[in-house]
């Protein structure tokens, strides 16, 4: 079972007679099949949500929603012929868009008490200031002593 979504929930979605026909397996093995798809698609999820959130996150309809889109095409995409729906493909695409402006904090997922930020302070530095940091002539390896002496650190005092 996933951190998302169950196996039940991808049968229920990719219906019965088509799941039959997509994973080309039975018993144990269809089991295995929805499993490790289901890990596939939650791996690719949580790649986008990870920039920003400890994963997994509380699982909430838009990303059960992301998931299943995904598995859904990867078991279209594992079928004999390769070929996807295009509403499959379209459906993963959007999902993935969906993703991408999560993870660059342009829409957040439903809130949740348990949703944790990623730490990401101390990983820049933001100085707002109308004061210079150093002189022109210190960028150009001038600086001062302790005493207020210019010097040139090739040349020495000046």
């Amino acid at each position: 079972m996933g951190n998302y979504v169950s196996s039940e929930e991808l049968e229920e979605r990719v219906y019965s007679t088509n799941l039959d026909e997509l994973a080309i397996v039975t018993g144990g093995n269809k089991e295995k099949l929805l499993n490790n798809t289901i890990d596939t698609a939650e791996a690719i999820c949580d790649s986008y949500l990870s920039v920003l959130y400890v994963t997994p996150i509380p699982p909430s309809g838009l990303i059960k929603g992301i998931v299943l889109d995904i598995a859904t095409y990867e078991m279209y995409k594992r079928a004999l012929g390769g070929d996807v729906p295009t509403k499959h493909k379209y459906a993963r695409d959007e999902g993935i868009k969906m993703l991408e402006k999560i993870g660059k904090a342009e829409i957040q997922p439903p809130r949740d008490s348990n949703l944790q930020r990623v730490d990401t302070y101390g990983s820049t530095i933001d100085i707002i200031s109308d004061t210079p940091m150093m002189t022109q002539r210190q960028r150009w390896g001038y600086d001062t002593d302790e005493n207020g002496t210019e010097y040139d650190e090739n040349y020495g005092s000046r």
